[in-house]
C-alpha cells in the first residue's frame, strides 16, 4: 500500500485448511520506506474510479510475472470482507481494505511459491510460502518481520474462522 491514503484491496493466497499462505515479503530495496522487510497479501491502492475487482486484477498482473498464475488466482478468488485497517507506518490514520481469498490445495500454493521464486517473476520483493506455525512465532515476536499495514489483523480473522 502506498502513502495514499487511498483504499486497498488484497488477496489471501491459502490452504483450505489456513496451515499455509502465499505472501509478499518486501525487500530492503522497496520504494515505500515503510514497507521495506515486511509482509504482505498481494494487492495494493485502489484507484479512483477503479472497482475493487478490478483494482487487485491490476495489482495482480502488475506485482506477478507469471500471467497463468495470476489467472488462476482471480478464477477462484471470492470477496471476503471490508476492514478499516490502521496505516500508522505510513503517518495516517486508517484505510478501507478489501480483501479477497483465493484457495487452493496445500501442494497447489506450494508449487505457487516454487514458480514465482526465480528472480524477475515478482516486481515487489519476492514471494514467501508462510505457515502457520511460522506466523504463530512471528506474531509473538520470535521470527521475522510481521506485516504491514495492519495486515496481520486481517490474517488473525482469517484463521479464527471455522
Amino acid at each position: 500500500m502506498a502513502n495514499t491514503n487511498k483504499p486497498g484491496v488484497v488477496v489471501i493466497i491459502a490452504d483450505p485448511d489456513k496451515q499455509v499462505f502465499l505472501v509478499q515479503d518486501k525487500t530492503d530495496t522497496h520504494p515505500i520506506p515503510q514497507a521495506r522487510a515486511k509482509l504482505s497479501f498481494w494487492g495494493g491502492s485502489i484507484e479512483e474510479g477503479e472497482s475493487a475487482p478490478a483494482a487487485l486484477m491490476r495489482e495482480l498482473f502488475e506485482e506477478i510475472i507469471v500471467d497463468p498464475l495470476v489467472r488462476a488466482v482471480i478464477h477462484n478468488m471470492r470477496r471476503w470482507k471490508e476492514f478499516e485497517l490502521s496505516q500508522a507506518e505510513f503517518g495516517e490514520a486508517t484505510y478501507q481494505c478489501t480483501v479477497y481469498v483465493s484457495v487452493f490445495p496445500a501442494q497447489k500454493v506450494l508449487e505457487m511459491a516454487q514458480i514465482l521464486d526465480p528472480p524477475g517473476r515478482v516486481t515487489e520483493g519476492k514471494p514467501l510460502l508462510l505457515t502457520r506455525s511460522h506466523w504463530d512465532k512471528i506474531k509473538v515476536g520470535r521470527a521475522g518481520p510481521g506485516f504491514m499495514a495492519s495486515l496481520d489483523v486481517v490474517l488473525e480473522e482469517f484463521l479464527s474462522l471455522e
